[in-house]
């Protein structure tokens, strides 16, 4: 386990969960998705994935599940029947999500991952009791995480991530957003023990 020094002469546990928070729509995949880009260009590999809309001209579908190697299948659609788990008017797909995201998180300390990207930990994907064991795993790791979390929710396990002594929260709004890629990307290198006399890219 990763301990520091605080100013006061505590010991403290280090922060290795960044997870990201803020109301649908402020921008928190865009956020995670510049992160990316700059960890990747001062060669930080993740693996992981990130959810985004689906849309027919100007509605909303549907959402799909990403992985950072390109892979993608859906995660909810809009259906009208009463399918077993549902969120509002879309049916959550439990076995295409599961299928796609439970092979991320086998091998992660054989494979040497530095940044783990789960966006996100929300109501859709927690239906997946497979899914939240895995969450639940890898939160008592020392695997760095970035992540995505709803801002408010009343699951446990949400709640249990968010009170983690090792996880800090960062609050996304429409006025901040521009602002935090180059922040947060900064103490993940920094996390990382990153050369401070390397070269860093910042995000363009």
């Amino acid at each position: 386990m990763c301990l520091k020094m605080s100013a006061t002469g505590v010991v403290e546990q280090q922060v290795k969960y960044f997870m990201l928070t803020g109301v649908p729509g402020v921008g928190k995949t865009t956020l995670i998705k510049k992160i990316c880009d700059i960890l990747s260009k001062n060669g930080v590999s993740q693996k992981g994935y990130y959810t985004e809309e689906l849309r027919n001209a100007s509605k909303r579908v549907g959402f799909d599940v990403v992985t950072l190697n390109g892979e993608r299948g859906p995660l909810a659609r809009i259906d009208t029947g009463s399918g077993r788990f549902k969120v509002g008017r879309y049916n959550v797909l439990i076995e295409s999500f599961e299928n796609l995201v439970l092979p991320i998180f086998n091998n992660l300390q054989q494979s040497s991952c530095p940044v783990l990207v789960i966006d996100e930990i929300g109501k859709m994907e927690l239906f997946s009791k497979n899914f939240q064991k895995k969450v639940e795993e890898v939160f008592k790791s020392d695997q760095l995480i970035l992540g995505t979390v709803p801002s408010a929710s009343s699951d446990q396990l949400v709640r249990k991530i968010k009170t983690n002594p090792r996880t800090r929260v960062i609050e996304v709004t429409h006025s901040n957003r521009n602002d935090l890629a180059q922040t947060i990307a900064s103490d993940i290198l920094s996390v990382l023990n990153y050369p401070k006399e390397a070269m860093f890219v910042r995000e363009k």
